[in-house]
């Protein structure tokens, strides 16, 4: 009976069995159930889940440690090596006291300092070096101090500590006559170069707007003759030619010219492209004068000879003999140099009398001008007491716009050509051109105060009316460049 009961009650449960399968979780069956009974996202989510258990029972794979991870320092870069500057041993207090001495004009005490072993070349012992100080006074207190200097040893051509002056660099950029004279005499370097680039001639054709014509020839004169290369350049690639053109927004013939007749390049291309022509063509677009005549000038100019590269220099010994050198002109003396102011006196075809005044280089460059509006430039040799000249001047022009004057063929550049001697600070002689000749007094500064013949004398009526008295005005101009400053 009791087995019976237990056949009985396991019956429902066979046949529940027979009717639906009851998985047991864990089981592979009832995993496989699972998964055909589940929703379908319910088995992407499952599977995402059974990768993700396989994957985090993967043993751990060796990962490459990006840049930001790297705990090692990291290399240093190199430094570059800057030279070795050796400083410059303190001042003594015995130079010291020679430099405040010379410079409160103790020249007894710094003497008695200078026995005692003062160094007169010191370059730390202030802003400048003596003699540079010396040049730059040189305007009020003159030659002396300088003189002083060099007769003790002073270097000539030794820069301040900054590298940036020097004697001839600080009289050139100031424009002291004297000094530019004295120093060059006594050996002066024209070519010596500061740490920007910059040069005694460079300087000067920065100043060239700031002076007239006259006066540059003079200072341009004493550096040409003293051996200044023209053609030399700065830090940013400019001649002193480029320089004196982008000096101001006005051009100068006369300048440009003293230029060309040196050999002056005009074709070298600075740093930021520009050629003295460009330069030039700049200053005429913003409307400065004289500036289309000196562009047609560098346009037409015959290109100079063009700066060699320094490895394509022949090095092999030269057994030919030397072609001959062109004879050179006479260098004017200096006496002569400076601004002279005089009259030319025409006596053909008509009589009249027009002050001048003119400016002579060391170089023998000449520029001139008259009252008349007549200016032009030209040179002069002098042989002893002898004085040679010729000088090409452009007609002025009148209300009209139409010259003043011409020469018979009908042009208006006037050549004129004079011969005479100087004696004394007095230069006298005879000048001739196409469109009159006469004769000419000319005195340095010295004498024109107190010589009357160097001063015009009253018109005639006939001499002073119409244009031949203009173009003796025009003579008188040419005489002034023959002065040359």
């Amino acid at each position: 009976m009791k087995n019976l009961l237990t056949v009985l009650m396991l019956l429902p449960a066979a046949a529940l069995a027979q009717s639906t399968t009851i998985p047991v979780m864990g089981t592979a069956p009832a995993q496989a159930a699972a998964a055909q009974a589940a929703p379908e996202s319910t088995k992407k989510t499952r599977n995402t889940r059974h990768k993700a258990t396989a994957a985090a029972r993967t043993l751990p794979q060796s990962v490459k440690p990006v840049a930001a991870a790297i705990s090692t320092p990291a290399q240093a870069l190199p430094q570059v090596v800057k030279p070795v500057v050796a400083p410059i041993p303190t001042p003594s207090q015995v130079t010291r006291d020679f430099y405040k001495a010379f410079t409160n004009d103790n020249l007894q005490l710094a003497e008695m300092l200078l026995q005692q072993g003062a160094d007169i070349n010191c370059r730390n012992c202030g802003e400048y070096t003596l003699l540079t100080l010396a040049t730059h006074k040189s305007g009020y207190y003159g030659m002396a101090p300088m003189q002083w200097l060099l007769a003790r040893g002073a270097d000539i051509n030794l820069y301040n500590l900054d590298d940036i002056n020097n004697p001839l660099m600080v009289a050139t950029s100031r424009l002291y006559r004297d000094g530019i004279y004295f120093l060059l005499k006594n050996g002066a370097n024209p070519n010596s170069k500061n740490i920007q680039g910059n040069f005694p001639l460079a300087l000067l054709g920065m100043r060239a707007g700031d002076i007239y014509s006259e006066s540059f020839l003079s200072f341009f004169g004493a550096l040409i003759t003293a051996g200044a290369r023209i053609n030399d350049v700065n830090s940013m690639g400019y001649s002193s030619l480029m320089l004196s053109i982008a000096s101001s927004r006005d051009c100068s013939p006369i300048t440009v010219e003293a230029y060309l007749r040196n050999d002056a390049n005009v074709d070298i291309r600075a740093k930021d492209g520009m050629t003295a022509t460009d330069l030039v063509y700049k200053n005429a677009l913003a409307g400065g004068r004289s500036c289309n005549e000196v562009y047609a000038t560098l346009k037409s100019h015959k290109p100079g000879p063009r700066p060699v590269a320094a490895e394509a220099i022949n090095l092999v010994p030269v057994t030919a003999q030397p072609a001959a050198m062109a004879p050179q002109p006479a260098m004017t003396p200096s006496i002569l140099a400076g601004e002279w102011q005089g009259v030319f006196n025409a006596t053909q075809p008509r009589q009249g009398s027009v002050a001048v005044t003119g400016v002579f280089s060391r170089s023998g460059e000449v520029i001139f001008s008259s009252q008349s509006g007549l200016r032009g430039s030209g040179s002069l040799k002098v042989a002893g007491e002898q004085v040679e000249g010729s000088f090409m001047a452009k007609s002025p022009l009148d209300a009209q716009g139409r010259p003043v004057f011409r020469n018979p063929d009908g042009s208006t550049d006037i050549l004129f050509t004079l011969k005479g001697s100087h004696a004394n600070g007095v230069m006298r002689g005879q000048y001739a051109s196409a469109i009159e000749s006469g004769n000419f007094v000319m005195c340095d500064d010295a004498n024109y105060k107190q010589a009357t013949e160097c001063r015009p004398v009253q018109m005639s009526a006939e001499g002073s009316t119409g244009a031949l008295l203009q173009a003796v005005g025009g003579l008188l101009g040419t005489l002034k460049g023959l002065s040359g400053k």
